[in-house]
């Protein structure tokens, strides 16, 4: 099932059971009320949430017949949660697959939930059904488009001549500092140099974006002619491989400036699977002066990450939820 990754890291910490309902709230003594924030039943679990609250019970019931099992109101979380993701049934309502649907219906049914206790905006059980089937739709037919993807991937050194710079920027949505990372390889798997930065308050595609600006000048003061940038972010891939497509992004305009530094660049884009790399040094702790940190050696903990690109290991690809749960 191919979801956005927002929601398969979602539906991972529901099955664990990790979200912060007001039950897990009062276990970690942040609150002394476990009642449900929509019902007010004395107990507000994740199960509750889910599909025990008159709120969302009464759509269940009357939205799955087909779907539902005798024993679908009396399983525990973990084990309702994995049933509904592993069903192969079609939904009726969609006519797409049953777990699309049963995903889509619990994420809004967790958003519903949030955007009334922190905002209080409330949303009705015909409105959160037609959300839940107008992105199940959507999830569905971008999933059918795709190509069909090995279970497993692994990193590639670029052509003879070549390099690779592979980066990816990180959005905090509680400090608001945020930051970005990159890496240089040459066609024959060594590493180069990497990079690292601080920025304040970019949303994800632009984080990426400043990433790419940044490496794109660091090629340049390195004399990198021929590179190949790599990022796991489609929207700025797409954005920068047409360039005469308007873009609401200033930066994309610096980019494109930059890149006419370069003998020749291409954009390619990678699973984040193979882009742990990047992904490690974009978390790198460092002040936040917002100074450009380059080095030419990498950083403690990187090295066995580089050590499993050269040696071409391959990775699995979790966006199968049959291989997460």
């Amino acid at each position: 099932m191919s979801i956005p990754e927002r929601i398969r890291g979602f539906l991972w910490l529901s099955i664990q059971d990790k979200l912060l309902t007001n039950v897990i709230r009062f276990k970690s003594h942040l609150t002394c009320n476990t009642s449900c924030s929509i019902c007010v039943a004395p107990s507000e679990s994740l199960l509750h949430i889910f599909r025990d609250c008159p709120s969302i019970c009464t759509l269940w019931s009357h939205l799955l017949r087909i779907h539902i099992s005798p024993d679908f109101f009396l399983l525990p979380l973990g084990m309702w949660l994995v049933r509904g993701l592993r069903s192969n049934s079609i939904c009726e309502l969609t006519a797409g697959p049953w777990n699309m649907m049963f995903a889509t219906l619990l994420w809004l049914s967790w958003k519903r939930r949030n955007a009334f206790v922190f905002s209080g905006i409330k949303e009705d059980s015909s409105t959160l059904l037609h959300h839940s089937k107008h992105w199940a739709h959507l999830y569905n037919d971008s999933s059918s488009s795709r190509p069909h993807l090995s279970p497993f991937v692994c990193w590639e050194p670029p052509p003879s001549d070549w390099v690779y710079l592979t980066i990816d920027g990180v959005v905090s949505q509680v400090s608001g500092r945020d930051s970005i990372g990159g890496i240089f390889h040459d066609s024959m798997s060594s590493f180069l140099s990497w990079y690292f930065k601080k920025v304040d308050f970019v949303d994800a595609p632009q984080a990426e974006l400043w990433a790419i600006l940044v490496g794109v000048r660091i090629s340049w003061n390195l004399d990198f002619d021929y590179v190949l940038i790599q990022s796991d972010s489609v929207e700025a891939i797409t954005l920068l491989s047409h360039p005469h497509q308007y873009s609401p992004h200033v930066i994309i305009h610096s980019i494109r400036s930059s890149l006419l530094s370069l003998t020749e660049y291409a954009f390619t884009h990678i699973c984040c699977e193979v882009n742990v790399g990047a992904d490690f040094l974009s978390k790198y702790d460092a002040p936040h002066d917002g100074s450009l940190l380059t080095f030419s050696a990498p950083p403690p903990g990187l090295s066995p990450i580089l050590d499993r690109d050269i040696s071409g290991a391959p990775t699995s690809v979790l966006g199968d939820l049959n291989v997460m749960v």
